[in-house]
């Protein structure tokens, strides 16, 4: 059913994603076709089975209102029991747009007869290095969740007539038995109790004003939080701020070289080794004067 809503427009399925793009405010979109073959995601190393293009444009706004061109490169791969879309969107127009890309995936799971765990992941990929990672990785993430929760709500409106229906027949044949059981066993017939249900149009706004929320959080609260306050008691001894310093020292060596140039690794490294010397010498100038 979820690949169904991916369809736009093959076998008389109704169009959803360029739609969705359109009353996004996206300009020009042009949905490919799905192409057959045998294609790996970069992010996730799934291997998909089908794969299309789509483009649009849109008008960002910066000093002025740029231009964003944008490429979503779509695959998706299914069996019985799950099916996966991935979404590779890359974008060109603004600055530093060429130093990543986003992955976007999305994974509807069987649980049981009648229901769907729908789980949806997203990474921020940098080809290269970039002084403005924290903040692209922040502005990125918030824009990405809204557009897919905006996608996801437009995708579970798709699948409802079929969700409705398949639950609809659950309940009948739940309460047949109930009845049948209650008049075999000569007691007064009961009806099963099930849990309460909220109105669909009530569902509806609870469920956008959380969205609203969350989405108010990352955008407007989340980037003005200081990250002092997160930070850790400070050391009360030189053997723990040495300790500290280290593990620290180690981390920023990891996420230095991930994020480097291979002509650069050998110099990150050597710097990261001069570091540790001075530690080191650090460790053994207090040593001294506890001592004395």
């Amino acid at each position: 059913m979820p690949r169904n809503q991916w369809s736009e427009g093959h076998n008389d399925k109704k169009p959803i994603y360029g739609p969705f793009l359109e009353n996004q405010m996206k300009n020009n979109v042009v949905v490919g076709p799905w192409e057959t073959g045998n294609y790996e995601g970069e992010w996730c190393g799934e291997t998909y089975k089908e794969e299309r293009i789509v483009t649009f444009d849109f008008l960002k706004q910066t000093i002025g209102q740029t231009l964003v061109k944008v490429k979503h490169t779509q695959r998706y791969s299914k069996d019985n029991d799950q099916c996966i879309v991935q979404i590779k969107m890359q974008m060109d127009g603004f600055p530093y747009a060429d130093c990543f890309v986003v992955e976007v995936r999305h994974v509807a799971s069987r649980v049981g007869e009648n229901d769907l765990s729908i789980q949806i992941g997203m990474h921020v990929k940098f080809l290269k290095s970039c002084m403005f990672e924290g903040k692209i990785r922040t502005n990125t993430g918030a824009e990405t969740t809204k557009a897919q929760l905006a996608l996801l709500e437009m995708i579970l409106e798709g699948c409802a007539p079929r969700a409705k229906s398949s639950a609809d027949e659950s309940e009948d044949e739940d309460e047949g038995e109930t009845l049948e059981n209650s008049l075999i066993a000569g007691a007064p017939k009961t009806v099963a109790r099930y849990p309460i249900e909220l109105p669909d149009p009530v569902f509806k706004v609870l469920r956008f004003i959380m969205m609203s929320f969350v989405t108010l959080f990352r955008t407007c609260l989340w980037p003005y939080i200081q990250p002092e306050l997160f930070n850790p008691f400070p050391p009360s001894s030189v053997e723990e701020a040495l300790q500290s310093t280290r593990a620290r020292m180690k981390l920023l060596e990891v996420i230095s070289l991930k994020s480097a140039s291979e002509r650069r690794k050998n110099d990150i490294s050597r710097e990261i080794a001069l570091i540790g010397k001075s530690i080191d010498r650090i460790e053994k100038m207090s040593t001294k004067s506890s001592r004395s």
